[in-house]
C-alpha cells in the first residue's frame, strides 16, 4: 500500500469514525432528554402520592378513633360557625 492510499483509506476510517460518533451522541442527547422526562414524571408522581398519603391520613375510616370521633369533630366545628349543635 502506498502512502497517498493509506492516507485515502485513513481519512474514510476517520469520516467513518465521525459519523459514529455524530450518531452516538445524538443518541446521547436522546437519552438524556429522555432521563429528565422521566425524573420529571417520578418527582410528580411522588407528590401525588404524598397528596394521597395526606388525604387518607386524615380519612376518619383510617382512624384508629373511629368515625363517630369524626362526627364529633365536624359538629364542633358546625358549632364555632354558628350552627346550632345537638347532641
Amino acid at each position: 500500500m502506498t502512502a497517498d492510499e493509506e492516507l485515502v483509506q485513513l481519512k474514510k476510517e476517520l469520516a467513518a469514525e465521525r459519523a459514529k460518533t455524530a450518531r452516538l451522541e445524538e443518541e446521547l442527547a436522546r437519552e438524556r432528554a429522555e432521563k429528565a422526562q422521566l425524573r420529571q414524571m417520578l418527582e410528580e408522581m411522588l407528590r401525588r402520592l404524598g397528596e394521597v398519603e395526606g388525604q387518607l391520613a386524615k380519612d376518619s375510616h383510617n382512624s384508629a378513633s373511629g368515625p363517630a370521633c369524626a362526627r364529633e369533630a365536624r359538629r364542633s366545628q358546625e358549632g364555632k360557625r354558628g350552627i346550632l349543635v345537638t347532641r
